[in-house]
């Protein structure tokens, strides 16, 4: 199963920038492991400090985590509103400038995860279609030969542009599990796989992996039908 899921992301990527802006905060001064506010003989920390810390999550968020954080770049952008709202001219200048590019930057990201998330649910969605072809035929040749067949047994399509193979992957009576088996050229990591079962007692259909067992794919991707 694929690990780099949005909400696993999504949190991760909240908890470092939290960790990374506590420290910043301890090592400029702006707080202390031992205290929760300032105490009264400490100057407030300038609006520039806060610029820095927004630029350090920001180049974390960008660059350091992999293809991007949005949630990082977005949280940086949050960090430029000290000095956006200063009455010194400088400081809001360039506070606004950080916090339009953060912003434009953080929507860009977000925008391309949400693209890239679409484009595999279609891609999972077909998947799936090609799976349902089996069931009419499936149905037909258990009912005269009380067993399962194998794709090739009903003529089915076994390859297309999404999937690489159709396989027989259990039959003990009780189901018969197909497994398609996702095409590595089209963006799928290997061992990528979707499976359909036919329940015989009850004469229905399941894509669920409770009851096929053979799905590797990250569950935010499937259809509904097809989540446990």
């Amino acid at each position: 199963m694929k690990s780099s899921s949005q909400p696993v992301r999504f949190e991760y990527s909240f908890h470092v920038a939290v960790a990374i802006f506590a420290k910043i905060m301890e090592t400029l001064g702006m707080t202390s492991p031992n205290e929760t506010q300032m105490t009264q003989d400490k100057k407030p920390p300038s609006k520039m400090s806060w610029l820095v810390v927004a630029m350090i999550v920001f180049v974390l968020g960008a660059v350091v985590c992999g293809t991007g954080s949005a949630v990082m770049v977005l949280f940086a952008a949050a960090l430029t509103l000290p000095a956006v709202l200063s009455k010194q001219r400088i400081e809001s200048g360039l506070g606004v400038i950080l916090l339009l590019l953060y912003l434009a930057v953080g929507m860009s990201l977000y925008s391309n995860q949400v693209h890239k998330d679409y484009m595999q649910r279609s891609k999972i969605q077909m998947v799936v279609n090609s799976l349902e072809q089996l069931k009419s035929p499936v149905e037909s040749f258990y009912t005269t030969q009380r067993a399962c067949p194998t794709p090739v047994q009903i003529g089915a399509v076994t390859s297309d542009k999404y999937v690489a193979n159709i396989l027989l992957n259990s039959s003990n009576g009780e189901k018969c599990i197909y497994t398609a088996v996702l095409n590595t050229n089209m963006g799928f990591t290997a061992n990528t796989t979707l499976g359909l079962a036919y329940l015989i007692q009850s004469n229905t259909w399941s894509c669920k992996n409770r009851d096929t067992a053979t799905t590797h794919i990250d569950p935010i991707y499937l259809p509904s039908r097809c989540k446990d």
